[in-house]
């Protein structure tokens, strides 16, 4: 299965808003437009960092790291995601899971569910 020019875009916006730290403006507050989503990239491998990066996530606004998990989501739904998109994307769904859910997995699935509903 080949990768689209738009799964190639998406998987590049995904690892940026990671990697560069959430440009400004990127997810937001209220809105996707308000809250503060810069983040320290990695200092050395994604995975050497792993529990350092997801502590770095969790404190990023709600709305940020939903924003995260639905260009994560879209990314996957194009094309396989490469291992470093894959690792970011999985930091950012545990990240999500424990600050937006408190760790309750059947919460964060209850919210993707209706979430799933709202686009369609």
């Amino acid at each position: 299965m080949g990768t689209t020019p738009t799964g190639r875009r998406r998987r590049r916006a995904v690892r940026g808003m990671l990697l560069a730290g959430l440009a400004a403006g990127a997810c937001g507050a209220a809105s996707a437009q308000d809250a503060d989503c810069r983040m320290e990239g990695p200092r050395q491998h994604l995975l050497l960092e792993r529990e350092a990066i997801i502590q770095r996530l969790s404190r990023l606004p709600d709305p940020c790291l939903k924003s995260l998990f639905h260009a994560c989501s879209a990314a996957a739904g194009e094309s396989l995601l490469d291992g470093a998109d894959a690792a970011l994307c999985s930091m950012s769904y545990e990240a999500l899971l424990r600050r937006s859910f408190n760790g309750d997995f059947q919460a964060l699935l209850a919210w993707w569910r209706n979430e799933r509903k709202t686009v369609r």
